[in-house]
């Protein structure tokens, strides 16, 4: 497995355990994601989002958050 894909991994167990720590009664959305310096397209991996940090508004702009 590759490194970014084990980092996806642990970022996806950080937003789980904030999820869980936090109260929600407010409705939030957590998206799992992981901003790269790395010259790639927009990808996603086992539900988090790896943006590299120029398309980072593209993905803000498009997914409308």
């Amino acid at each position: 497995m590759s490194q970014l894909k084990r980092e996806a991994e642990k970022q996806l167990e950080r937003v789980e355990a904030v999820k869980s720590t936090l109260l929600n009664s407010s409705g939030t959305e957590f998206i799992p994601m992981l901003v790269t310096l790395r010259e790639e397209g927009i990808a996603e991996w086992k539900g988090v989002f790896i943006v590299p940090i120029w398309k980072l508004n593209t993905f803000i702009l498009e997914f409308g958050l």
